[in-house]
């Protein structure tokens, strides 16, 4: 089983992306900051596939976890995809500019379609009908 890592601090993004992900068959596990996603990370030895990240965020934001992930834990490999409605933050730091991005909002299938994409990327899991 596809399992994805959910981090953002709006409840409502949070419920919604994670209900559109269970019902594409996938394990969600979401947090509201990256610091407890990071926690996460830090001591579980659950496998995930695929990390979707909010950009602007309290205590730790996207771009602070996506740089402590690559540099403290490059052994993980794991896709990663910023879903955030704030291009202009990601633009701004060279670091991240490559990193697979959607803008919110994002049509179901526009979300489906990155999200498999990625994936495949990594050989895994099955592609969600849309």
């Amino acid at each position: 089983m596809v399992t994805v890592l959910l981090v953002d601090d709006d409840d409502l993004v949070r419920t919604a992306t994670a209900r559109m992900l269970t019902r594409l068959s996938y394990r969600v596990i979401s947090f509201c900051d990256g610091a407890l996603a990071r926690e996460f990370l830090k001591t579980s030895d659950m496998h995930v596939d695929l990390i979707v990240c909010d950009v602007e965020m309290p205590l730790v934001g996207g771009i602070e976890f996506y740089r402590w992930l690559s540099t403290s834990m490059p052994q993980l490999s794991v896709a990663f995809l910023f879903f955030t409605g704030s291009d202009e933050q990601l633009d701004a730091h060279e670091d991240v500019r490559a990193v697979p991005r959607l803008e919110k909002p994002a049509y179901r299938n526009e979300f489906v379609a990155a999200v498999t994409a990625l994936l495949k990327t990594k050989d895994v899991g099955p592609s969600p009908s849309l």
